[in-house]
């Protein structure tokens, strides 16, 4: 399916900002270019906190909620990762100006991500790695190419949608280290749309499916789940 939706995002998100783009909001925020580049970084982590978190789900003797993980886990990837993501079908504002060059809303964006980047090299510091994966994705595009982490998909999120179930997951368990994974969250999502990689409705979408299938699962799971029994004790008396 063609790349059809990233138009009508970029208006939603105007919509959504009072006119204003969401990415001009993140970097008024974290303004310097040594944010950014830890933004990059944390970002960049979220594949090795899906791993680990994935580890621990394996190796937990909790059967019920690891079962219930689990399914959010796999329906989450099918729904929100295929289903949806070829039914809207969109790049990202990094991509945005490839497909619309006749108004190239991100070429603010995109020329600031630059800037910064240069100015980290020139510093010695880390570079922005997103913006080589960036590039490293629409040259596989162009050429056709296929693999593992060749696609291009902006809507829904996945990177919102994994650390948001993760979040669910992990508050499940232990309230307390579900604010960090909830602060993890939120990071995800500023980065993913302070990097370009997304729009701002991207991930809002993202919390209200995974929400669903997550509710769902519980409910399905908890409806089916065995009645017990009293204690003897408590039974009365034939």
């Amino acid at each position: 399916m063609p790349f059809y939706l990233d138009l009508p995002l970029h208006h939603i998100d105007q919509w959504l900002f009072a006119g204003s783009e969401p990415w001009r909001i993140t970097h008024w925020l974290f303004s310097s270019p040594f944010a950014t580049m830890v933004i990059n970084v944390i970002y960049n982590l979220w594949f090795f906190y899906v791993l680990f978190f994935v580890a621990y789900l394996i190796l937990s003797k909790e059967s019920n909620w690891k079962k219930q993980v689990f399914l959010v886990f796999f329906l989450t990837w099918f729904i929100n990762g295929n289903v949806f993501a070829t039914l809207m079908s969109s790049v990202g504002p990094c991509f945005y100006d490839y497909l619309h060059p006749q108004n190239p809303a991100y070429q603010g964006l995109m020329a600031l991500l630059q800037e910064q980047n240069q100015y980290l090299i020139d510093n010695g510091w880390l570079e922005l790695w997103s913006l080589n994966t960036q590039n490293m994705l629409w040259d596989v595009y162009n050429n056709s190419e296929s693999g593992f982490g060749a696609g291009i998909s902006a809507m829904p999120s996945m990177h919102n949608s994994m650390a948001i179930l993760i979040a669910l997951a992990v508050s499940q368990r232990h309230k307390g280290l579900g604010y960090c994974a909830w602060a993890f969250a939120a990071i995800i999502y500023i980065g993913s749309i302070h990097l370009g990689w997304h729009y701002a409705t991207d991930g809002m979408v993202a919390l209200v499916l995974t929400l669903i299938i997550w509710t769902m699962v519980d409910k399905c799971l908890t409806r089916k789940a065995p009645q017990t029994l009293p204690p003897a004790s408590e039974q009365s008396p034939l």
